[in-house]
């Protein structure tokens, strides 16, 4: 999984975030879990993590 440091964002994190962004769709399940310190979570689709965030300075977790 290639690695992105998301220090700041300037124009260039910003294509590589952009670059990397992944749409899945009709999974059959998705499980997200968040580090109990909140410094990292995982997104884990059909039973594989297709993204790990860590280091997380500030988690906001909202529902629509």
């Amino acid at each position: 999984m290639p690695e992105i440091v998301a220090e700041k964002m300037d124009i260039e994190t910003l294509h590589k975030i952009n670059d990397s962004a992944v749409d899945i769709s009709s999974p059959e399940a998705v499980e997200v879990l968040i580090r109990a310190d909140q410094k990292v979570i995982w997104v884990n689709v059909n039973g594989v993590c297709v993204l790990r965030c860590c280091k997380i300075k500030n988690l906001v977790v909202k529902t629509t």
